[in-house]
């Protein structure tokens, strides 16, 4: 996950408060983790507050209430009428109980990352700063969105990526050795030195690749094979940790195309970004070598 902090913009005289912060998840990841009760029960508000969610209708005119536990025992109800549910780009909202604000958040993509930016507009600019006074409104967003950030960053990685190829061909390049060998776990400076797999339920793959002097297996063991829409497979590389992740790769048809949905369960926090990255070029490199077919 990211180090980037949340940023705030308050200017004197206006009556709104803007918080942003850089994610490194899809948005469309974001947006659900901000949607759905089973998710912003676990992140949403300051540091050692909690939250009960009584009713969450997401989409237009729809509400949520819920009530907030202070560390000192204290609740606040929440009371929030949704004006615009734009999935996963923007939602508007009304918090219509304590202090009245209406709320604009957008999600914008940024490769693999969000930035978000939310920004509430009081009713005045002196009921804003009164909000600011009594609840420590700033740093208690910003403590909400690295509340936010570190959710994120427990939560299995995803990549996505659309093909201008069927979903057969694309499915089928995985478990296909001669078709996988040249982009599946390959790096521009290396040479892969051998493939063997076994597509099958209970079957094991292992590659090989050869860089330098330096070889590095990756293996696994597939776990579902459903034919074009989903492939999952146990994964580990033994030179760096014994321990075996699980990948799901998910693939829905498009009029033109499809799009694959790659989603990595069980990797460390301090591996994240070095795996989305690779995992990227590996999906780049498969749309390459598809075009060549």
């Amino acid at each position: 996950m990211s180090m980037t902090e949340t940023e705030s913009i308050v200017q004197q005289g206006q009556a709104d408060i803007i918080l942003q912060r850089t994610f490194d998840a899809p948005r469309e990841m974001v947006f659900e983790v901000w949607t759905q009760p089973h998710h912003i029960s676990k992140w949403w508000g300051p540091k050692d507050f909690t939250n009960t969610t009584q009713k969450m209708d997401v989409r237009n005119g729809g509400v949520w209430d819920s009530i907030m536990h202070g560390p000192d025992g204290t609740d606040y109800k929440n009371h929030i009428v949704y004006n615009e549910v734009t999935p996963p780009e923007r939602l508007i909202y009304t918090h219509e109980s304590g202090p009245w604000f209406q709320a604009t958040v957008t999600f914008e993509e940024h490769g693999n990352q969000t930035r978000l930016t939310m920004r509430m507009v009081f009713a005045s600019g002196e009921q804003r700063d009164r909000t600011i006074k009594a609840v420590n409104a700033i740093e208690g967003g910003k403590q909400t969105l690295g509340r936010l950030a570190d959710y994120l960053a427990k939560m299995p990685l995803m990549v996505k990526h659309t093909f201008d190829a069927p979903a057969e061909m694309v499915f089928d390049a995985w478990l296909d050795p001669d078709v996988a060998g040249r982009w599946l776990f390959a790096t521009p400076d290396g040479n892969m030195h051998s493939v063997k797999i076994d597509p099958q339920v209970g079957g094991e793959f292992e590659f090989v690749d050869k860089r330098g002097d330096e070889l590095t297996r990756h293996i696994g063991t597939y776990l579902e094979i459903d034919r074009p829409r989903r492939l999952v497979f146990t994964f580990a590389v033994p030179q760096y940790s014994a321990e075996f992740t699980r990948v799901s790769i998910d693939i829905v048809p498009l009029d033109s195309g499809c799009e694959l949905t790659l989603t990595h369960e069980g990797v460390l926090p301090e591996w994240r970004e070095n795996t989305t990255e690779g995992w990227m070029m590996i999906l780049n490199s498969l749309a390459e070598n598809l075009t060549k077919a």
